[in-house]
């Protein structure tokens, strides 16, 4: 066994912490517009027959791809559960 004096000093560990790209869930509510984002131009038309079908209208945004979908929180809740099955959304 080693002497206490003989021991390493000056070793010193140093940590790093690396900040990730942050992700935000967002949930359906009573008049709260739902968020959806769309990976390909051909989903549009079949996502708006889906929110149509659900009782909730879909609007553009500024934002390339990104689509505002409104109505009630049972269509909301629909056309969010669509959007999760679609490899398109």
């Amino acid at each position: 066994m080693k002497h206490p004096s003989e021991r390493r000093r000056g070793t010193t560990r140093r940590v790093f912490f690396e900040t990730l790209e942050s992700r935000v869930q967002l949930s359906p509510t009573p008049d709260t517009p739902l968020a959806v984002q769309r990976t390909s131009p051909a989903a549009v038309s079949s996502f708006d027959q889906v929110a149509a079908g659900a009782g909730a209208t879909v609007q553009s945004t500024s934002i390339p791809g990104l689509l505002q979908v409104q109505g009630s929180s049972s269509s909301l809740a629909a056309v969010a559960a669509a959007a999760a099955g679609n490899p398109d959304v």
